[in-house]
């Protein structure tokens, strides 16, 4: 399975042959709980590891061919043999998602493509979550790719229903890819008390919220698979 929050999903064929693991899904800061078109800051998913053929031999299937990294920018690619004509698992970008490949299914906005094939010729990993999510992998155990992050500022890509307001713009801002390896993270940085009255809350998966009345800087962590 993928990770929580758009990774998408690896497939299984056998210890022997093909395999791969699901993406890793994306962190980020949002205004509304189930809207991917209210997110401020993304920090993107890797792509999921895969066991099978080698990526530069093409015999054999003992090889293991890992996801990649999360943005960032853009997603990094998976993995993959690239003697294989049309192959093509790339990374989410600030524009678009990964394209499909093989059999994986099509990556979009917020979600990784997910590899769903049952045959040790097309199982693979699946994509990484992000602003947009990179490909799921073409099969052969390849590697899957990352999922792109995002900060909102007043000169980042806006898609028609991105739902978003001039206070919440950032500057300065900046990404980085491949920072952090393991479960994905949101690092809160206290800066500055500004009073009892200017209260900030932060609300997780199914919790009632808890307020701080401080300034904070927030920074995600993308994961790598």
């Amino acid at each position: 399975m993928g990770g929580f929050n758009g990774g998408g999903n690896g497939s299984f064929y056998s210890l022997t042959y093909t395999y791969g693991g699901g993406g890793g899904g994306a962190s980020d800061i949002r205004l509304e709980t189930d809207s991917f078109n209210t997110r401020i800051i993304v920090a993107g998913g890797g792509g999921g590891s895969g066991h099978g053929e080698s990526s530069t031999s093409g015999t054999g299937y003992n090889y293991h061919n890992p996801g990649g990294a999360g943005g960032g920018y853009e997603g990094c690619n998976g993995i993959y043999n690239p003697s294989y004509f049309g192959i093509n698992i790339s990374g989410g970008t600030q524009f678009y998602p990964g394209p499909k490949s093989g059999l994986s299914s099509t990556a979009g906005f917020g979600y990784g493509g997910s590899n769903k094939a049952t045959d040790y010729v097309y199982s693979g990993a699946g994509g990484g979550g992000g602003w947009f999510g990179g490909s799921g992998s073409y099969g052969k155990g390849f590697g899957a790719a990352g999922g792109s992050g995002y900060v909102l500022t007043m000169d980042s890509y806006k898609p028609i229903e991105y739902i978003y307001k001039i206070e919440y713009f950032l500057r300065k801002a900046s990404m980085k890819t491949g920072v952090h390896y393991g479960n994905g993270a949101i690092r809160i940085t206290i800066l500055d008390y500004i009073g009892k009255y200017n209260n900030i809350k932060f609300r997780g998966c199914g919790t009632p919220g808890f307020s701080y009345s401080q300034i904070v800087s927030l920074i995600t962590l993308p994961t790598v698979v």
